[in-house]
């Protein structure tokens, strides 16, 4: 922070009270999928809702009595407990959306406090004027400060000052009954006589807010957020009812011409931890790594560990360090969390702790090279503990480990052409020994010179930097459209080359993003990404496989025929595994004895797709990485950071018999087999691979059947999740009612009557996934898909 002006300022909103997983006598009952909100014992407490419909109340408080009303062009909640301390909920609807608010009773509390001082001053401050409380109220004590010395003097705050800044100081306040909360005051120090100063709230969750103004004679000269009311005391209100998310400027002008500006970012986050920033960690498999978990937090000192899963071992080694062990045997996904305290304040964060070979994602590798210059080949991996060796050198160049052993430098012979061709070894050392792989390097001269030697060279294409073009590189290019800065002289040629910074107002590097060098992020880059898909500058690892996140694929039909056209669904996810920053899904679609090309497949453009959430989103399909394979995606043009589940793709493939032996492929086994590979969801974090889906369908016995015979078996609900109601025509004699899976394989069936056309058939046993209702009756067949969900 610069000791000379407000220019840049940052505000850290802070959590306020502990956490009950730490103080576990504050956690009375569970509350999941709840706000959290602090109710004052026997006062109202009121919440503005923005929504343009009537709210409609679905779960009424148990213990006091809430109701809604007309505010403005929105409403306004109002909640009162009646006096009587203890947990409460409530669950109403509004604009299609469920809010969802625990009211966690107080006898007491704090709000946060802005002041502005200048420095070299001292000031005597009311911290309680905005405070609530349920009786007599004092200051307690000053846990915390930061660049102010600050002292309780006659239940009022003394305060010192010293260099121009921000900074900030914490006060408890207690009751006569002993019932304490504590608040942050945040204190903006100016510099006198400096005429303008700009002060930064940059991420603000409060509806209601007071702020401080230099003087009374402060005037609002323009603000875009409704609803600014300077009081004339040198203090203004905003009230957030009609709130406008993201960053928002308020300007003010005394009478001198003195000026100060506020830009405040509102955000709107639902329990968001403040003082804990989560870690990711990547760890070979039978291997320990000590890791520091605090870098990025709050506070440095780690109160406790909170084991959430068997399959890792903690100790902690001190000063923010912890050591991890994985189970032995152990591959995948598992996570811990730890608290922080400087007490009474605390806070829990989750470490998410991958365990995977992370060995080079391929077993041949090709690099186009420029004969006049050495070619340094990176490894892009999160786990850096490996080792690369040579075990069969090159004929035409030499090439050399470096970096201590994590990465190479290949050095081609004057006048090199044709290929040359090198083996490598990848290894690292666990408890079980260890584990290696071998690899081939092939070096293919490029036809363009390699001009320069860039340390961060810009790969036409390969914007997340990781080593490989693929589909992952779509999404830092979509959240950056419309960015400009300087082109490159080379476009889109596939070549290292060297480019100017282009530092955003993030601080953010944009020139990777620029993909054909033209100067502008622009949907133009992403037709790079296909034209040189799959190209690779360096070693790069496969990605992290998330086994725990469910996948569902459902066909539109239960059987399959030649020149049917049949619709896949990708299900991602559920409640319980919501994805967080998703830009995009996509995979590779293959049938088994079957050649498939793009013109069989079709990107389904429906609006109900989950990722259809946030125009525009983009289809792309392109050739796969195999032989009669096409690869597929939805992805998110513009958006990120959008959290959620459900349907991410639909697929239409055409199913076509004109191939020389598919014919004899489907005589012997009677069904058609749909291989999903490569599923991947692309995410701001990166990318994440899914296990593959197979799905078998039976080949229909009368292939002359149309769909409107199968769809008059009429099944509901669908999805089920303990009974269905079945409905079939009329017919001449008794049937047969039976459940399959996508296999074929019978699971339940029953025999039915004639004259009846209804029955009710529980399914609670079945496992969640797809299956087919097959009706028989006599010589006549109908079909119907079923889908189980939990």
């Amino acid at each position: 922070m610069s000791a000379l002006s407000l220019q840049r300022i940052t505000l850290l909103a802070v959590l306020l009270w502990p956490f009950g997983i730490v103080l576990p006598s504050l956690q009375s009952q569970s509350l999941p999928f709840y706000k959290t909100e602090k109710v004052i014992v026997g006062e109202s407490w009121l919440k503005n809702i923005n929504t343009s419909q009537p709210p409609r109340i679905l779960k009424f408080p148990e213990v006091g009595h809430a109701s809604f009303n007309r505010a403005g062009k929105g409403y306004v909640l109002s909640y009162n407990n009646r006096g009587i301390a203890e947990y409460d909920t409530i669950v109403f609807s509004a604009d299609g959306k469920i809010h969802a608010y625990a009211l966690k009773n107080k006898f007491l509390r704090t709000k946060e406090d802005y002041f502005i001082l200048e420095s070299g001053t001292s000031a005597v401050l009311d911290v309680l004027a905005n405070d609530e409380t349920y009786s007599q109220i004092h200051l307690s004590s000053i846990p915390f400060e930061e660049g102010v010395y600050a002292t309780i003097q006659n239940n009022k705050v003394h305060l010192e000052t010293n260099a121009p800044g921000l900074y900030h100081f914490y006060y408890t306040a207690c009751d006569g009954s002993g019932h304490c909360d504590e608040a942050k005051a945040t204190v903006f120090v100016t510099q006198p006589n400096k005429p303008h100063d700009t002060i930064v709230l940059s991420r603000v969750l409060d509806q209601q807010l007071r702020l401080p103004l230099p003087g009374p004679d402060f005037e609002l000269v323009h603000a875009t957020i409704d609803h600014v009311y300077p009081d004339g005391n040198g203090y203004f209100d905003i009230d957030l009812f009609k709130r406008n998310l993201g960053e928002n400027e308020i300007l003010f002008q005394s009478k001198q011409g003195q000026t100060l500006l506020y830009r405040i970012n509102f955000v709107d986050i639902w329990e968001e931890n403040h003082l804990n920033t989560g870690d990711k960690v990547y760890v070979h498999p039978d291997k320990s790594i000590d890791v520091s978990l605090t870098d990025n937090d709050f506070w440095v000192n780690i109160y406790s560990l909170l084991p959430t899963s068997s399959d890792l071992q903690l100790t902690n080694s001190g000063g923010g360090r912890v050591t991890i062990t994985p189970r032995s045997g152990f591959s995948g996904k598992a996570s811990f969390q730890y608290v922080t305290c400087a007490f009474p304040r605390c806070d829990t964060t989750t470490v998410e702790v991958y365990v995977d070979h992370f060995k080079p994602a391929q077993e041949h590798f090709d690099f186009h090279v420029d004969p006049a210059v050495p070619y340094h080949i990176p490894f892009y991996t999160p786990s850096k503990d490996y080792q690369l060796s040579i075990q069969r050198g090159p004929k035409k160049g030499v090439i050399e480990v470096v970096d201590q052993g994590r990465s190479l430098k290949y050095i081609p012979n004057p006048g090199f052409t044709g290929e040359d061709m090198v083996k490598i070894n990848y290894s690292y050392q666990n408890n079980a020994g260890g584990f290696e792989s071998s690899h081939t390097l092939r070096f293919l001269p490029s036809p363009h010179p390699f001009q320069g030697n860039c340390t961060d060279c810009v790969w036409p294409g390969d914007a997340d930097g990781n080593g490989v073009v693929d589909m992952a590189d779509i999404g830092p290019i979509a959240r950056y459209i419309g960015e400009q800065g300087p082109s490159r002289s080379q476009g889109a040629v596939w070549k290292g080359q060297w480019s100017y910074p282009w530092m955003n107002f993030e601080h953010k590097n944009l020139n990777h993003f620029d993909a054909n060098g033209d100067g502008l992020i622009s949907n133009y880059d992403l037709q790079v990404i296909i034209d040189h898909m799959g190209q690779t500058h360096g070693l790069y690892t496969a990605p992290v496989t998330l086994m725990d996140v469910p996948v569902v694929v459902d066909p539109s039909n239960g059987s399959a025929a030649p020149g049917d056209e049949l619709t896949f669904e990708f299900i991602i996810g559920d409640k319980e595994h919501q994805l967080y920053n998703v830009t995009g899904f996509s995979t590779d679609v293959k049938i088994e004895g079957h050649t498939l090309s793009s013109e069989s497949v079709d990107v389904v453009r429906d609006e109900k797709i989950w990722l259809k959430s946030h125009q525009p989103t983009m289809s792309l399909k392109a050739p796969g990485s195999d032989d009669n394979q096409v690869a597929a995606g939805e992805y998110r043009v513009r958006s990120v950071g959008v959290k959620g589940f459900g349907t991410a793709l639909k697929l239409h493939i055409i199913v076509e018999d004109e191939v020389e032996g598919f014919r004899t492929q489907r005589a012997r086994t009677k069904a058609i087999k749909f291989i999903f590979s490569n599923l991947k969801i692309h995410t701001a974090n990166g990318v994440f691979a899914l296990p593959d889906q197979i799905i078998e369908l039976p080949w229909r016995i009368d292939e002359k059947s149309n769909s409107s015979e199968s769809n008059e078996l009429e099944v509901y609900p669908n999805p089920a999740q303990e009974q269905v109601s079945v409905r079939w025509p009329e017919v001449q004699k008794d049937g047969f009612l039976e459940i399959m899976d996508l296999t074929g394989k019978k699971v339940s069936s029953y025999e039915l009557s004639v004259g009846a056309s209804k029955t009710e058939v529980g399914v609670e046993d079945l496992a969640p996934g797809i299956y087919i209702l097959r009706f028989k009756s006599g010589d006549k067949t109908w079909n119907q898909k079923l889908s189980i969900i939990r």
